[in-house]
């Protein structure tokens, strides 16, 4: 059965298929195949001698009319699988265009706002732009207050960063944000309104690549520090067991284990797993995974997290024309996504786990799952997801963690409610549910990377990563 909040959406469909349909309809194939084979020994008792002879008595007759029926029922089942299929994909259409719609008139308002801003400016002077400036500020603070208000009003709770809604919201907000400095510009063009192109001039990739530039830079080399455990270890047989071996959060721990398996005509199978961001100190340290990674990974540029990756891959052994299955939580979905990118390894296959890399694309031979949970902040800093046939690659499965309500427990402070639904451990149960799943683009997921889930003897390799960082010296 599939679990209770787990939708799958993508995977080269337009359909977004509800649970119930998707097992209503497997369902229903399963029975058409039955009737099929119920047919078949039915026809084949038929056509046996002895019932020829025998058909004065009831019997025959009576095994007559069940085949009559059976042959009736087979076609009406597929008939009713395919129906649910079409109005699985209908409905996902329909939300297709409602969410185009959504997107264009977010992207229009805010085009609108930079238009009029750049007129008021024209105007009355740089001040109108302070002045604009003080007054989104007002109804931002107010907007986010009233939506903090509802929160502990309808739950008891405020931790809106958690709530679906805000997050759709943030995601058109993010998505929109190019809009308004074209608006200001007075370049916005129709196409624009629902083109959300993050390597725009104005997109995600700009203004995270102007916020990298904030950041301190670190010029120092990375080090990686390779350890083989002993002993063999097995393929991890299902997602869950990829999710199981993901490296947690450890500051001054591994943050990569890669595991190498021996292929029968030669050459390695390779699984490498990737941490998440374990610093969000501004300062560059020696601990690569941190913001400035994160920051300069959005941007598209190689991030330091990314160079580790890279740089432990070639130190554990991963040749060129190794097949490598990437696995990676958060920074890390993003790091592994972008290694995929570049195309300097054998990239088979990717599994992210709230990740912010819906804008991101790979090529259509690269299978992609990505994990999100509803009420996850991270994979809504990515904005939309990319529309087209790169979007529809990306096989998306998402579950909601409280059912679309608050979080159990007792009243919390802003922002202390987004570390459960991001946290590793929730996206290991995901995982788990999602191997449960007869949704058959999970199904054709997982069969495409079985022969590293099925791999056997191989070896694990541990790697720390460190930037050398001199000690500051004292005054």
């Amino acid at each position: 059965m599939s679990a209770p909040g787990l939708t799958v959406s993508g995977g080269g469909s337009a359909a977004v298929d509800t649970p119930a349909m998707q097992i209503a309809a497997v369902r229903l194939d399963d029975l058409a195949q039955q009737l099929g084979t119920l047919a078949a020994g039915l026809e084949a008792c038929l056509a046996d001698a002895a019932w020829r002879d025998a058909a004065q008595h009831r019997a025959s007759e009576a095994l007559q009319r069940a085949a009559d029926v059976v042959r009736i029922l087979r076609p009406e089942a597929d008939d009713a699988a395919h129906g649910l299929r079409t109005a699985a994909e209908r409905y996902g259409s329909a939300e297709q265009t409602i969410a185009g719609a959504q997107q264009a008139a977010w992207a229009q308002g805010a085009a609108a706002v930079g238009a009029v801003t750049r007129l008021g400016v024209t105007l009355a002077g740089p001040g109108f732009l302070v002045l604009t400036a003080s007054a989104t500020g007002a109804l931002l603070g107010a907007a986010a207050a009233g939506t903090v208000a509802r929160e502990l009003l309808t739950t008891g709770r405020i931790d809106p960063q958690v709530d679906p809604a805000v997050l759709a919201d943030l995601r058109l907000a993010l998505s929109s944000s190019d809009d308004l400095i074209r608006g200001f510009e007075l370049t916005e063009r129709p196409a624009d309104l629902v083109d959300d192109d993050p390597g725009s001039p104005h997109g995600t990739a700009a203004t995270a690549d102007a916020l990298a530039g904030v950041l301190p830079a670190p010029r120092t080399p990375i080090a990686v520090s390779p350890s083989v455990l002993p002993g063999a270890v097995q393929g991890p047989g299902s997602l869950a067991g990829l999710g199981s071996r993901t490296p947690e959060v450890d500051p001054g721990g591994t943050q990569l284990r890669l595991e190498q398996y021996p292929m029968p005509g030669g050459g390695s199978r390779w699984i490498v797993y990737v941490c998440g961001t374990i610093t969000f100190s501004p300062e560059s340290g020696p601990e690569p995974f941190d913001l400035r990674s994160d920051v300069t990974g959005v941007a598209g540029q190689r991030s330091d997290s990314e160079l580790a990756l890279a740089s432990a891959m070639r130190a554990a052994g991963v040749r060129p024309d190794d097949p490598v299955l990437l696995v990676g939580h958060s920074q890390g979905a993003l790091d592994a996504v972008r290694l995929a990118q570049r195309g300097e390894f054998d990239v088979q296959g990717v599994v992210t786990l709230g990740g912010p890399t819906g804008q991101l694309e790979l090529r259509g031979d690269v299978p992609e799952l990505s994990v999100e949970h509803e009420e996850d902040p991270v994979p809504s800093l990515a904005g939309l997801p990319a529309a087209g046939a790169g979007g529809l690659h990306r096989l998306v499965v998402r579950r909601s963690l409280y059912g679309g309500g608050a979080p159990p427990g007792p009243p919390i402070l802003p922002f202390g409610a987004g570390a459960q639904p991001h946290a590793l451990t929730a996206y290991r149960e995901t995982l788990a549910l999602a191997d449960e799943s007869p949704d058959p683009r999970l199904v054709a997921f997982v069969d495409g990377i079985r022969p590293f889930l099925a791999a056997r003897d191989g070896r694990i390799v541990l790697v720390r990563a460190d930037r050398r960082v001199s000690p500051r010296r004292r005054r």
